[in-house]
């Protein structure tokens, strides 16, 4: 009866170890391929990354400009108060700094950008 016990727990371990031995490998081999296929899709990001950086940081900056100058024109305005355009006809935005100039100059005092023709 023992010799029975042992014999069916071989078995059983011996099944059990080829079962996992054949799907083991075949884990192992698919691990591979995939950490492979994953590296290969981070080197192409990294490369398409340095081929466009220039582009990228240019837009980049190009943005920050454009919020920098909006935030400029909003602290101006709640600064000086904001005046509806009937009343301050002798004053005029330059669309550029957001700075207020007299209306009949052709740059902007503060930075020197043409306003006009």
């Amino acid at each position: 009866m023992i010799s029975f016990l042992i014999i069916a727990f071989v078995a059983i371990f011996l099944i059990i170890f080829v079962i996992s031995s054949l799907f083991g490998s075949s884990q192992r081999r698919m691990e591979k391929k995939l950490t492979k296929m994953a590296n290969s899709l981070i080197r192409v990001q990294n490369s398409v990354i340095q081929q466009n950086e220039d582009l990228l940081k240019d837009t980049a900056n190009r943005s920050a400009s454009i919020q920098k100058d909006a935030i400029r024109t909003v602290v101006h305005t709640v600064k000086e108060g904001w005046t509806d355009s009937e009343e301050s006809t002798d004053m005029i935005y330059c669309k550029y700094c957001g700075c207020y100039v007299d209306s009949d100059s052709r740059y902007c005092k503060n930075c020197g950008a043409k306003l006009r023709d």
